[in-house]
């Protein structure tokens, strides 16, 4: 029995693995936080193209550290951050937006129900200005989601800026959401 012991103990101290070292860790700057308009319990309207109008909560801002993964004990690992914008619909699906440091991710990533829409945030805007519906958005920047699937209507392209967020987003089915301010 005390062979089995000292074997269990004898293994257990020799299977134990030091964890890797932190060789980077990537934090949001003051500019990049500026991507993010929203405040907690913001309620945006949007209005449909054939002109009902749907309403977005904001649920959640929260900024989060995370790790990159290791293959193996002992692997080295880098941090970083993420700011994540929770947007509630009244119409059964949500907005999530996720903000990373440029210098680990240049992409601002918003996903519509389960269609990501990426953008960078690392380049100049896609327009100085735009006019949508009478009104001028200045700074704006285009995301697309590279869906094809003409069968299931799903998020196409969203436009956006630092001013107001979501200005608007389009479906496969050309149909849009227009922020309604």
């Amino acid at each position: 029995m005390k062979i089995v012991i000292a074997l269990l103990s004898t293994l257990m101290l020799t299977s134990c693995c030091k964890d890797g070292d932190e060789t980077a860790r990537y934090l949001i700057s003051e500019e990049e936080k500026a991507f993010n308009p929203y405040s907690i319990g913001d309620i945006n309207h949007f209005k449909h193209s054939k002109g009902s109008i749907v309403s977005f909560k904001v649920e959640g801002i929260n900024t989060e550290l995370r790790f990159s993964e290791t293959e193996h004990c002992g692997d080295n690992f880098y941090a970083y951050e993420e700011l994540l914008v929770l947007l509630i619909s009244d119409i059964g699906f949500d907005i999530n937006i996720t903000i990373q440091p440029v210098e680990f991710s240049d992409q601002l990533s918003i996903r519509i129900g389960n269609t990501f829409l990426i953008t960078s945030m690392s380049s100049s805007p896609d327009f100085d200005s735009l006019d949508i519906n009478g009104t001028i958005y200045k700074d704006v920047y285009l995301a697309k989601s590279g869906e094809v699937n003409s069968k299931i209507i799903l998020p196409q392209s969203l436009i956006f800026n630092k001013e107001y967020g979501i200005i608007q987003f389009k479906m496969t089915n050309d149909e849009t959401y227009t922020i309604d301010h």
